[in-house]
């Protein structure tokens, strides 16, 4: 199954329940490929009644900054 916008594909599930975003070969789970420099991979948690501020974050960077884990 392929999701596309404006005709570019998006994200993609494979008939074995592999995932991928900016891949259109998923090789795990959930397969995140990014190709230019400085952009973020942000997974976010957070629980009802919290703000944003207050969530779980692992920050992913390609752009040699400091990652974050909080």
């Amino acid at each position: 199954m392929v999701f596309a916008t404006n005709g570019t594909e998006a994200l993609r599930i494979k008939s074995t329940g592999l995932v991928g975003i900016g891949t259109d070969n998923p090789q795990r789970l959930l397969h995140l490929m990014v190709g230019a420099s400085g952009t973020t991979i942000l997974l976010t948690s957070r629980a009802t009644g919290q703000t944003t501020s207050e969530a779980s974050q692992i920050n992913i960077r390609k752009d040699h900054n400091l990652n974050t884990i909080s």
